[in-house]
């Protein structure tokens, strides 16, 4: 039986003023009616390589290959006319972040209908049952309501099982799963994934997942190469040729981490450094935020101390990146103070010196960074703004603390992955030299040992500077990593409030938190046990 898909030297290239990027190099694999994983460090072409294949790259892009095929179809000779009568008919794609990939002035429902009706001749009345139907398969309860609710209406899990709705509609025979769970808490994730699962299962589609459930087969890309490390059917663990096994890359324990829909454990805390006798650096005293009626906030109090590192943790929904928001005065509080270094603060209105003190590292890079300005304008900046002088040294030294070169500095927001612009969002976050840094979900985004270095390069940062984090999280692994206290948040209260010790010993009163550690350890677990 031939192959669903076949891909055969794989070239992506994109020009830059700093020369040609290979941002996929020589990547080969055939896929059949089964699930295939592709796994690799960011930056190492995984998310170009399911662009390639939809062709979604940008027009400025060069892609060629020995064979691209779909069904013995050739992709890159098949006109633009059959290549959109492919897309979402036969081929899939669901993006990493429905909040960018959900056309925000159309609502879920009608958007779903559009796929439907572009591929389908059917009527408006079945194509709305067809498209309820559709919303119910993922698990949306109350999927009438929801069909009428616009992208921002709906929490991030909520939009992401959208996504799938709409990918799904029209019945695919290859689904394209780009890290369709990064940015979930681990509740949602297991959810999200189960769906995908049992979808994939009953329709007996082809899937080329990028997720941290293991796939019965992988193909390793290399991180910054974008070129076939090995091929590992499950079962046997071996991983590729000679070649591959001299690989440090392939050895690593962080990539076997990421293998494993790892990330840092929840074994160790960080230990407790003196906090009652430090200076307070942010106070928060029965904050609360109403949006219309919905009350997002709910008298809630937490005090940070000078050099803390403190943790923000709940399922989506729960208020923490509205706090964050809050702090850093971008959301108006309707009731309550704030406090920063002893100073209250008031409203969204803050001076140049606030905004220097303190600095805020967005959870998505896609929407943080400007589309239209290259990395060296966006550090440039800030750095304008505040009237500081010597740009281009203090440029190039943080695009160096983050692990990226000069290379990147003319580059435009596109032409990097997920990963590298969540680096660029903390360089600019820290070229102010700020005392406090405000992170949500900083890491969400990245793979498992991309993760670990960035937790390292902030807790090094931290140090070494004496900053002060406030970080929201759904992983308590990271929260435990980087964190000596937390706050556990729920329905728009703080529910309960413990160091990272007491986190890992157990010494937990509230069942929700207990529930929400037991869902992070059996996600690990799950993903553990289907790679074994």
């Amino acid at each position: 039986m031939s192959p669903l898909l076949t891909v055969e030297d794989l070239r992506v290239r994109f020009p830059t003023r700093t020369g040609v990027v290979e941002a996929v190099r020589g990547v080969s694999f055939t896929l059949g009616r089964e699930r295939l994983g592709i796994v690799g460090e960011s930056g190492s072409g995984k998310s170009q390589t399911g662009r390639a294949i939809m062709g979604l790259t940008p027009p400025h892009a060069e892609v060629t290959a020995k064979r691209l095929a779909f069904e013995g179809i050739d992709l890159l000779s098949a006109s633009p006319k059959l290549r959109r009568d492919l897309r979402g008919k036969r081929i899939a794609m669901i993006l990493q972040d429905p909040k960018y990939s959900l056309n925000p002035v159309m609502s879920i429902g009608r958007q779903i209908v559009e796929t439907l009706r572009r591929h389908e001749k059917v009527g408006r009345a079945e194509a709305r049952e067809r498209a309820l139907d559709m919303l119910a398969a993922v698990q949306i309860r109350d999927a009438s309501r929801v069909f009428d609710l616009y992208p921002h209406e709906v929490s991030g899990g909520m939009g992401q099982r959208a996504m799938i709705a709409m990918m799904l509609v029209a019945g695919p025979e290859l689904l394209i799963a780009d890290e369709p769970t990064s940015a979930l808490d681990v509740t949602v994730q297991l959810e999200v994934l189960a769906i995908l699962d049992k979808l994939v299962a009953e329709r007996g589609m082809g899937a080329d997942l990028r997720v941290a459930r293991p796939a019965p087969r992988l193909v390793l890309l290399r991180p910054r190469a974008g070129d076939v490390c090995g091929q590992d059917r499950r079962g046997d663990r071996r991983v590729g040729t000679r070649q591959c096994q001299a690989s440090l890359y392939t050895r690593a324990p962080e990539l076997h981490a990421c293998d494993r829909g790892g990330s840092p454990s929840i074994a160790g805390a960080r230990p407790q450094t003196g906090v009652g006798a430090m200076t307070e650096a942010v106070s928060v005293e029965n904050l609360s935020v109403v949006f219309d009626e919905f009350k997002a906030l709910d008298a809630v109090s937490v005090d940070v101390a000078k050099g803390e590192s403190f943790g923000l943790v709940g399922e989506s929904g729960s208020g923490k990146s509205t706090l964050l928001r809050a702090v850093a005065g971008l959301t108006a509080a309707s009731e309550g103070t704030i406090r920063v270094s002893g100073r209250e603060v008031r409203g969204t209105r803050r001076d140049k010196a606030f905004y220097r003190a303190v600095q805020m590292v967005f959870q998505d890079p896609y929407g943080s960074l400007h589309p239209r300005q290259t990395v060296d304008r966006q550090l440039m900046e800030p750095l304008a703004i505040h009237g500081i002088g010597d740009g281009e040294r203090r440029i190039l030294k943080a695009l160096d603390e983050v692990g990226l070169g000069s290379s990147f500095r003319f580059r435009y927001p596109h032409q990097l992955s997920g990963g590298q612009r969540q680096r660029i969002a903390i360089a600019r976050a820290l070229i102010l030299e700020p005392s406090i840094l405000l992170l949500d979900e900083p890491t969400s985004a990245l793979d498992a040992s991309v993760q670990a270095e960035v937790l390292n390069l902030l807790e090094e940062v931290r140090r070494d500077r004496g900053l002060t984090f406030i970080m929201v999280s759904h992983d308590l692994g990271v929260v435990t990593h980087m964190c000596e206290r937390l706050a556990v948040m729920q329905n728009g209260r703080v529910v309960e409030r413990l160091s990272s010790a007491d986190l890992v010993a157990g010494r937990i009163a509230e069942e929700y938190t207990r529930n929400l550690m037991v869902a992070s350890k059996g996600f690990r677990r799950e993903a553990v046990a289907q790679s074994a």
